[in-house]
């Protein structure tokens, strides 16, 4: 997840200053601005953290904001009511998720699954072909 890149952390005391060489130069500025102003430029961009504390250490507040639709998995009910304004995410139990699109409101839980071995899929292809 993005928070094993410890230059990519967000510095919030960078973003307000006004030194603009050390901003542009900064690889965690440039991510964020990346993540704020790219999907009007048809950038789009998936990351993965593996808590809430991590997302605050990694993202800015507005750079969260762009991420319309959310996955969670188990966690503590303050921290989901922070991602989704909502604790459900504290009582979904293991081996399931959540899918919060924040366009439309909706939360849909769902269990998630690995791809299944390539030799898997190719077998099932021949056995359907």
């Amino acid at each position: 997840g993005l928070q094993k890149f410890k230059k990519l952390r967000y510095d919030e005391d960078l973003a307000y200053s006004f030194d603009s060489s050390a901003k542009d130069s900064n690889p965690a500025m440039i991510l964020n601005e990346i993540i704020t102003e790219g999907p009007a430029l048809g950038i789009h961009i998936i990351v993965s953290i593996d808590n809430y504390n991590n997302i605050g250490r990694s993202l800015s507040r507005k750079a969260l904001s762009e991420f319309e639709m959310r996955v969670l998995f188990q966690m503590s009910a303050n921290d989901s009511a922070a991602l989704i304004d909502s604790t459900q995410a504290g009582s979904i139990g293991m081996h399931k998720a959540l899918f919060y699109n924040e366009q439309t409101g909706v939360i849909e839980t769902f269990r998630p699954y690995s791809l299944p071995p390539m030799s898997w899929i190719e077998d099932i292809s021949r056995t359907n072909s």
